[in-house]
């Protein structure tokens, strides 16, 4: 018998009054609860109720109980991403249920440590600050683990990488042939684009912008100049139309396009027909706008940015003394590169009262499509962003930097040191993940395929010479 129960044998079903117990069937027996006891039970669970039921509406809404602030607050959420998908993600040591892309809730406000791993690939790591009420965003671009590879020991006499960085042009030569060729990223051999006796010398190759053309300059005294498609197919010679030229150069404003200096003029021709037009002004550079041209003028004390239109003329910028080259650069900035003082300057294509918006010292650059101009001086490393017009410095080194290249999507660098390859993240929360990609290498020169799964460059690993691949991902 239970206690504080009564127990009643063969009890009819009957009415309960308000005074009397209620009966409960219990076995074969019929059990009845005095009332004070259902009240106090009533009462129990109406505040359990009362208090489990606000709890449970403020725990779904993302309120947890922080212990170190002793306070009830609202968490925030990291939506993590990977380049491969499908990484492991590890947050303050504990191991999360969603591979990446991930979306995890419930963060208490603060900085935490998060890992994205993969099995094969160089682990990302990033201190990351959580805000209550807010989503944080982070993406990781994973590399493999493997050692670059030797895929073939030619030793290219020089060799120049496309405007993309998707494709290199070099020379070899033998005892009976200087030959030019052309590699891309992921190719299982060289394409042959020309070829000379061995007693003639390729001294400049020069990619067209969008890397369709390449002209080649030699030591022959009276074809000093020759123009290939990147298919191999000899195109007009500048030599056999106009003698004693002093200066060419390709024009970055639209592909196909040579500007000509002679002793006598200066013209902007058209490779695939021949025809040309003869420039209004002299200039010491010159590329082609959406209306007009636009030119560098150079005096003793300065050169001046002038563009022409319908015959005037309007001062853009004056520029420090130098020797200037346009390079390919986004339609609302021009890039020119002073070759005398090894400076690039960045432009503002409308003038204004600042027109120029970077002045430095650069051996090594490159855009990437978001409009972010990476540059080193051999030394620092940063990125230039066009349209925010933010400089930041990425990283610092105290040895030189022979090459550098954006990763395929815009988010990290890869360069080259003297016994190193490395990559650093664009990212600057935290600390900015810089991975070591190679060891006891050297390269001279980058080259990707545009989905970033391989890397290659002419370089040395270990004491052998050659083209070499790494493996980026998968």
């Amino acid at each position: 018998m239970l206690p504080g129960y009564r127990v009643k044998q063969g009890a009819s079903k009957r009415k309960i009054k308000r005074d009397e117990s209620v009966e409960v069937r219990y076995n074969a027996n019929i059990l009845s609860m005095p009332p004070l006891f259902r009240r106090i039970l009533f009462y129990l669970f109406l505040f359990c109720f009362l208090i489990s039921a606000p709890l449970a509406v403020l725990y779904t809404a993302g309120y947890r109980y922080d212990v170190g602030s002793g306070m009830v607050i609202k968490t925030g959420v990291l939506s993590l991403e990977s380049a491969p998908k499908g990484a492991t993600v590890r947050i303050d040591d504990i191991e999360a249920k969603e591979k990446t892309p991930a979306i995890i809730n419930t963060i208490i406000p603060g900085e935490h440590d998060v890992q994205i791993i993969k099995d094969g690939y160089l682990p990302w790591e990033k201190t990351l600050r959580v805000q209550s009420n807010q989503t944080t965003f982070a993406s990781a671009t994973l590399f493999l683990v493997d050692a670059p590879q030797l895929f073939s020991s030619l030793t290219p006499t020089f060799a120049t990488t496309s405007p993309n960085r998707e494709e290199v042009a070099f020379v070899t030569r033998n005892e009976e042939t200087t030959d030019v060729w052309r590699l891309t990223a992921n190719a299982t051999s060289p394409f042959l684009i020309a070829s000379f006796p061995s007693s003639k010398k390729i001294t400049k190759i020069l990619w067209s912008p969008e890397a369709r053309y390449l002209l080649l300059q030699t030591t022959d005294l009276e074809k000093p100049f020759s123009i290939y498609t990147r298919d191999g197919d000899s195109l007009l010679n500048p030599s056999q139309l106009f003698e004693t030229i002093t200066a060419l150069w390709w024009d970055v404003g639209q592909d196909g396009f040579l500007f000509l200096t002679t002793d006598t003029k200066q013209v902007r021709l058209n490779i695939a027909n021949g025809l040309f037009d003869f420039l209004d002004l002299p200039c010491e550079a010159a590329r082609t706008v959406s209306q007009g041209l636009v030119i560098v003028q150079q005096t003793i004390e300065r050169a001046s940015l002038i563009r022409t239109q319908n015959g005037e003329s309007t001062i853009l910028a004056y520029l420090p003394s130098g020797n200037y080259q346009f390079h390919s650069s986004p339609d609302h900035v021009f890039l020119l590169e002073d070759t005398r003082h090894q400076r690039i300057l960045l432009l503002d294509a409308r003038g204004g009262d600042q027109p120029i918006l970077l002045n430095d010292e650069a051996t090594l650059w490159q855009w990437n499509q978001q409009g972010h101009l990476l540059v080193s001086d051999g030394f620092d490393l940063h990125v230039y962003d066009s349209y925010a017009h933010t400089d930041t410095l990425l990283t610092r080194t105290s040895e030189h930097m022979s090459a550098l290249i954006w990763y395929a999507t815009g988010t990290d660098v890869v360069f080259c040191l003297p016994s190193t390859i490395q990559a650093v993240e664009i990212d600057e929360r935290g600390s900015r993940h810089a991975p070591l990609l190679a060891v006891d290498t050297s390269c001279t020169n980058l080259w990707m395929d545009t989905d970033g799964k391989t890397l290659s460059f002419f370089g040395t690993i270990g004491g052998e010479r050659g083209w070499f691949e790494k493996k980026m991902q998968e």
